[in-house]
């Protein structure tokens, strides 16, 4: 799967580059070849402002350390594979103020460890093959993560973790992650919370990036780049981001925003030229030498991995598409009841905002990648933006680190073409949501715009995993909801658009068939199912609903 991970170039980044820098070379030696937005509990976060952060007053970190561990993995007596990973072993002071975050630190170190010796683990096979097969002078793989604290006071703590894979072809790939962590309780802080005045937001990190890279040819591309920041803010949120004592950074890799050629781009939003962007408790007005707080070590000590070998092929399964109408194939039936869902409630707002109203009501987290408990489901390989995926890996287990259960491709079911008409879709359609429910693939599919754009869109499809086959695909129009949830004999979904009718539907389980419709008065977006009530959120509505079968 790794191989599937997006491509890039090393481009010139200075806010990025210049913390790379220090840290590697506090690090020298590391690495041999070298995913969520939450919202705080509103508990967490005061209503008033208390003053800018003094970090120099903060979290004591004097005595944090951040260690790098290096993989190496062998077959035969020969180096295939290596990689590092890092582990933060908080200050006493830091862990004995703040012990929810101490348990944050603890799990992310769990989680490097074991995608770092995984990963490793896996790629040394490959690289055998590789170099057995096709590439007699082929290289040693390598699964590289490196860690620094950017932050650390009362207000936030925050981490960036860089990692740097190769598995053949011309290219690493690289990403990087930056979390923001409230200390006090360990809940990570979206970019919107931390935010005052957020009008024209996406637009002036457009303008700021053709200051910052004006012969990049960004501005060339025409609408791709602020299309596609506008879509990462308002649609699943920007995760790459920090504050410091200049103002707001933001960083984008390669696809985030734009094509691969563009590479690493960071912004910076000062509090000098937007001083109404970031609430004021979140800003830092004094310096943190950090540098000297936190000391950097590679341990001397080698682990050594043994290789893990692929059981199966992971070749990604093709999923058909029989027709644009709905299917059912032969041998399929209605299996429930109709299904009741009667409103209980309605408060409306101006807007409402879905991601923070699931944080808030602590209900599961939508949108891919997540984790059901018993798999994690993942999309990947995006098509021209950074969410249009129609591939989909799903996991054993809670993470990315567990086996690789199911690799399936879902490009001919999203575009076509179809059986009957051979005609592909007009628009790039993408997978939306995924969940498996005894033994069957539930996936809802859809394009960003209107039906008169692309009438065959917004399906839900339901495939055994058994077989790889097509049990059913809804009648279109039915489900662009970032989610669905699956009520007894009946999966709840929901289709709006801009002056377009907004419905919540139960299909049934069967055949896909639709078993009841309710009117909203706008766009359904997410779905939580608690026992007996329906808990809706819309564009501006959150609905609860009793629903029963009859």
């Amino acid at each position: 799967m790794s191989s599937e991970k997006k491509k890039y170039t090393r481009q010139d980044n200075p806010v990025l580059f210049l913390i790379l820098l220090v840290f590697l070379v506090m690090v020298s030696g590391c690495g041999t070849n070298t995913s969520e937005t939450t919202y705080p509990d509103a508990s967490e976060v005061p209503e008033e402002d208390t003053g800018a952060a003094d970090i120099a007053e903060g979290s004591d970190v004097s005595g944090t350390v951040v260690t790098c561990y290096n993989i190496e993995c062998y077959i035969d007596g020969i180096l295939y594979a290596n990689g590092s990973y890092p582990q933060i072993r908080l200050s006493d002071d830091t862990k004995n103020k703040y012990p929810k975050l101490s348990g944050v630190i603890d799990e992310l170190n769990e989680q490097w460890k074991s995608g770092g010796e995984s990963n490793v683990a896996m790629f040394a096979p490959w690289a055998k093959d590789m170099i057995e097969n096709s590439d007699p002078a082929g290289q040693v793989f390598y699964s590289n993560s490196t860690a620094v604290i950017l932050r650390a006071d009362d207000a936030i703590y925050t981490v960036m973790q860089r990692w740097d894979d190769y598995t053949g072809g011309a290219h690493p790939n690289h990403g990087t992650i930056i979390s923001n962590y409230l200390p006090s309780s360990g809940k990570e802080v979206s970019l919107q919370s931390v935010l005052d005045d957020d009008t024209d937001l996406t637009k002036h990190i457009y303008d700021e990036l053709l200051q910052a890279y004006p012969d990049y040819g960004i501005e060339e591309l025409g609408e791709i780049v602020p299309d596609s920041i506008d879509g990462m803010y308002y649609g699943g949120g920007i995760t790459t981001w920090y504050l410091d004592v200049e103002g707001l950074h933001i960083h984008y890799d390669p696809y985030d925003i734009a094509g691969y050629a563009i590479g690493d781009l960071d912004v910076v939003l000062t509090y000098d030229k937007y001083p109404n962007l970031v609430k004021e408790r979140y800003r830092v007005n004094k310096k943190q030498e950090l540098e000297g707080l936190v000391e950097y070590r590679d341990d001397d000590n080698v682990i050594k991995v043994n290789p893990v070998y692929d059981t199966e092929s992971s070749e990604a399964v093709v999923i058909e598409n029989p027709t644009w109408e709905k299917y059912t194939a032969e041998g399929v039936e209605a299996g429930g009841s109709l299904i009741q869902i009667d409103e209980i409630s309605e408060d409306r707002y101006d807007w409402l905002d879905s991601g923070k109203w699931v944080m808030d009501n602590g209900y599961t987290k939508t949108g891919l990648p997540y984790t059901d408990g018993d798999y994690y489901y993942e999309t990947y390989d995006p098509l021209e933006y950074e969410y249009m995926y129609q591939k989909l890996a799903v996991y054993l287990g809670t993470d990315p680190s567990g086996p690789l259960e199911y690799n399936l491709d879902l490009s001919v079911l999203c575009n076509g073409p179809d059986e009957d008409a051979q005609k592909t879709s007009g628009e790039g359609q993408y997978i939306r949501f995924a969940a498996i429910y005894d033994g069957v693939l539930y996936v809802s599919t859809s394009h960003l715009g209107y039906s008169t754009e692309e009438p065959d869109s917004a399906y839900v499809a339901a495939i055994d995993l058994s077989t790889f086959s097509l049990l059913w695909k809804s009648r279109p129009l039915v489900c662009n909801s970032e989610n669905f949830v699956i009520a007894g004999d009946a999966l709840i979904c929901g289709y709006g658009f801009t002056d377009e009718p907004d419905y919540i539907y139960a299909l049934d389980l069967g055949d896909g068939s639709i078993v009841n419709q309710i009117p909203v008065r706008t766009a359904p977006y997410v779905f939580a199912l608690e026992g007996s009530t329906l808990h809706v959120a819309t564009y501006n509505s959150d609905y609860t609903f009793e629903i029963s079968f009859g």
